[in-house]
């Protein structure tokens, strides 16, 4: 690929360029989503008609396949980590969803909350631990279909 660009935080939209056993070019897109060195595909779509490009995202008629059990990680990877006092996260649901995300100490207390309510598409997080020990942390996400974790150190 040449000249690709990834359009907002841990998804994005991949094009390419393919060639047919006829010879014949076709364009294609697939929708990314990029997390903890994983790459995970949501759905792609190609054109059919030869030399025809086709938009990112475009449904229009074209070949469209969703991909099976394609579920993201909803709750992206802690930045910085370690992080000194303070780290960002993205949180991300497919359908709108009642979503608890707090802090938890290493004897299971919470210590903080990040967020909680509804939450349709991306969240951001940030996760204060200005007034927190050094230490590690799981970050709980719970949602009402999905519970996820992930582990931050905090250094002073």
């Amino acid at each position: 690929m040449t000249g690709g660009h990834w359009y907002g935080g841990e998804d994005g939209y991949l094009g390419f360029r393919f060639r047919d056993a006829a010879g014949q070019d076709h364009y294609a897109w697939a929708h990314l989503w990029a997390d903890a060195g994983q790459i995970r595909i949501y759905e792609f779509a190609y054109e059919a008609t030869p030399d025809q490009p086709i938009i990112a995202g475009d449904r229009g008629p074209v070949a469209n396949e969703p991909v099976p059990d394609a579920t993201p990680t909803r709750l992206g990877v802690p930045s910085p980590n370690p992080a000194n006092s303070s780290a960002s996260f993205t949180l991300r649901t497919e359908r709108p969803e009642h979503v608890h995300v707090a802090a938890y100490d290493a004897l299971g207390r919470e210590v903080v909350v990040l967020f909680e309510g509804s939450v349709t598409g991306a969240q951001p997080l940030r996760f204060d631990a200005s007034g927190l020990p050094a230490g590690v942390y799981v970050v709980r996400a719970q949602g009402e279909t999905f519970t996820e974790t992930r582990p931050v150190s905090v250094v002073r």
